[in-house]
């Protein structure tokens, strides 16, 4: 039978294909969605799979190309590990605003000089190393302050999400960002040092809100990442998830509390300190020229 063009019937059987077409396109994108792979879709997990070698391939390319590099920086990191044990802090927030307050300064740039933009200067192995050629997003800032966290011995984990506008369904789009986890009395906040360390909470195990009197913001979780950079595995995943529900009925801080009782003052005693930070900046500038050479070189 033919269907003739201009009738009722071809216009159903259209509409009947571009249906088809749809629900095909949205199926080869779903390995991303949390709804899908967390349910173990096999065509997503193998999506996943085939993901996480091809990084697990690059960064092997790159050890063997940037080794000295990649074991410089993880020298710096001791050297700022141990600096900021001299500045008397108290806490995970402490620690992580100071990180965030060293890069934004430069004082862990070679040149003293830092700019918060997409570089190409770093590695898969390394993400962080690119704050030593004086740029970086949020990817760079979060991995060098879970490295310094983790030298420091200070629980932290990076937390890839999808900057959400209001109403909109995360777990439908992809990862877009990159914040870091601490844990400061017993709950657990994300804090994004690319936006001025604003401070989130965890309103259900997938969505957190920004803690502000002013603006509205979420973040989606989004925890495929952390299987493509072989970071997670999809069983750890999802322990997290129900760890991560226990924290999303937690009280959490008041945002006045926050700016007022903790950024403040710490700014103002890192202000301080800024004789102690020059030299420091000085003492390592011969390490960070030879770490910043290195990703120079092919």
């Amino acid at each position: 039978m033919t269907t003739e063009k201009n009738t009722p019937q071809y216009d159903e059987w259209i509409k009947q294909i571009l249906k088809r077409m749809k629900k095909t396109s949205s199926q080869k994108e779903k390995y991303y969605q949390e709804d899908i792979y967390l349910m173990g879709s096999k065509t997503s997990l193998e999506t996943l799979e085939r993901l996480r070698k091809n990084k697990i391939e690059k960064r092997e390319q790159e050890w063997e190309l940037k080794e000295k590099t990649i074991l410089l920086y993880d020298e710096f990191i001791k050297e700022v590990s141990n600096f900021l044990k001299s500045l008397d802090l108290q806490n995970s927030i402490d620690y992580t605003l100071a990180i965030s307050y060293l890069i934004q300064k430069g004082y862990l740039s070679e040149d003293l000089f830092f700019d918060k933009i997409e570089t190409r200067k770093e590695l898969e192995n390394r993400w962080g190393i690119s704050i030593i050629t004086g740029a970086g997003c949020c990817r760079n800032l979060s991995s060098i302050h879970y490295d310094i966290m983790k030298e420091l011995k200070i629980p932290t984990k990076k937390l890839y999400c999808h900057v959400d506008a209001l109403f909109q369904d995360g777990k439908k789009k992809r990862a877009n960002h990159v914040i870091s986890l601490i844990r400061y009395q017993r709950t657990l906040y994300g804090i994004d040092l690319m936006n001025g360390n604003q401070l989130y909470h965890f309103k259900t195990p997938f969505h957190l809100d920004l803690i502000s009197d002013r603006d509205i913001r979420q973040l989606s979780y989004k925890p495929y990442m952390e299987i493509i950079l072989n970071e997670s595995n999809l069983e750890t995943i999802k322990t997290t998830i129900k760890r991560l529900k226990r924290e999303s009925q937690k009280p959490w801080i008041n945002p006045i509390d926050y700016r007022d009782e903790i950024v403040f003052p710490i700014v103002k005693k890192l202000e301080k300190q800024k004789d102690e930070m020059h030299t420091f900046h000085e003492k390592t500038k011969v390490l960070k020229k030879e770490i910043a050479k290195g990703m120079e070189e092919r």
